[in-house]
């Protein structure tokens, strides 16, 4: 267990898989026309954290995020039930931070003040854009004006941390149409932004009309400078740019979103929600109906073995242990995702590698690409760099399968 993990704190992700409507370009685990579960999701969800109970009950909770799906379309007496579980089960910490994904057409005042009440203290709303055009292309159930009223709504109710989702690289969307969305951060007392660049998965509605010609996705140069442009303008009213596709106000960063990338233990509850515990990736198994049905109060396995121990905590679907080698690329991986980098002297103290050597001729490369900045002490992207963050993380990726070298 490394150092960042023996402070004995965990956060809690919670998966709510409904949806009123799923958009086309959603790779997710969820689902549309399925209310008919959610009555007995949300008990196996409270059965799961009960399950969990044994085994983290000397563990302090820094954070609960309820993501999905669109936690904002089940009643909040359901959100109530599970927060007010968590806080009688385990050792939460004073003023957590718990999130809730929020569409815009359910953020009406009477809502809004039941999160506040039942403890909810941030909102993250899928907003997308504030076109009617790129809404409508992008499936969504929601136009501009509701967008607008759901942050009128969200500051009206009192609500003084919450963070609002754009995308841009849409089909058709102009620089004109990224611009006008940025000006809507400045408008309101928006503190967090995160801002992402429309990826056609496979799998989803829109990977197919890519494959058969019917959507066109936007040239590299175009999707530059729409980063380019945001940068700029988020940078002008007083955003930082903490990670590739976060930005906050000072001190507003999402405490949740931090532990993920600083690589602390975070159990997922619910179906397909994933974990990262002791070295250990696990995930549930994904349909909600098996989910429900072999969900059951279980007793803890007494065993040092820890898969064994959770076997009977949900439904595990893939579990595996790390490497040496799996837990230094994830470190590598989660921190070029920060602006801030990768600290040479952490990896050196951490995992006895010298940073610059083992990577001599891959950071060579890349300076010269001009993908990352040329430092002795971090290394961290460029602007050029963050948007070709994937290739360059499976790049890494490769140079680490190569044997590590010895501590010199």
């Amino acid at each position: 267990m490394d150092s960042l993990e023996k402070e004995n704190n965990i956060s809690f992700y919670i998966h709510i898989p409904f949806c009123q409507i799923k958009c086309p370009y959603c790779d997710f685990n969820t689902y549309e026309n399925i209310e008919n579960f959610i009555p007995n999701y949300m008990k196996g969800i409270n059965i799961e954290i009960n399950n969990w109970e044994k085994i983290l009950v000397q563990y302090n909770v820094k954070s609960i995020y309820f993501g999905g799906g669109t936690p904002s379309y089940i009643k909040s007496s359901y959100i109530k039930e599970i927060i007010n579980l968590i806080k009688s089960k385990f050792s939460v910490e004073k003023n957590p931070e718990i999130t809730l994904e929020a569409n815009p057409v359910d953020l009406n005042i009477y809502k809004l003040s039941s999160y506040l009440d039942i403890g909810i203290n941030r909102l993250s709303i899928g907003i997308q854009s504030f076109s009617d055009s790129l809404l409508k292309k992008l499936g969504r159930n929601h136009d501009q004006k509701s967008a607008i009223k759901s942050i009128e709504n969200t500051l009206k109710a009192g609500f003084k941390n919450f963070n609002i989702d754009l995308m841009y690289g849409i089909p058709s969307q102009s620089i004109n149409q990224w611009r006008e969305s940025l000006t809507k951060i400045k408008n309101y007392e928006i503190n967090h932004l995160s801002t992402y660049n429309l990826t056609f998965e496979e799998g989803t509605p829109f990977y197919h009309w890519e494959k058969q010609g019917k959507l066109i996705a936007p040239k590299d140069k175009k999707i530059e400078d729409m980063y380019l442009l945001q940068k700029e303008f988020l940078t002008e009213i007083g955003f930082i740019h903490y990670e590739i596709s976060n930005w906050s106000k000072p001190k507003m960063q999402s405490k949740h979103n931090l532990r993920y990338w600083s690589g602390n233990h975070y159990i997922g509850v619910g179906a397909g929600a994933h974990s990262y515990f002791d070295n250990k990736r696990f995930s549930n198994i994904k349909s909600p109906k098996k989910y429900i049905e072999k969900m059951k109060p279980q007793n803890i396995n007494q065993t040092n073995d820890f898969f064994k121990k959770i076997s009977n905590i949900g439904i595990i679907h893939e579990q595996e242990t790390l490497t040496q080698k799996d837990i230094f690329f994830d470190r590598v991986m989660l921190n070029l995702r920060l602006i801030k980098g990768i600290k040479h002297q952490d990896i050196y103290r951490e995992f006895n590698i010298n940073f610059p050597k083992k990577f001599k001729h891959l950071l060579s490369e890349l300076v010269d690409l001009e993908l990352i900045e040329e430092n002795t002490e971090i290394t961290k992207l460029t602007d050029k760099g963050i948007l070709l963050s994937n290739e360059i993380i499976m790049r890494f990726f490769q140079e680490i399968s190569k044997p590590l070298p010895i501590k010199t």
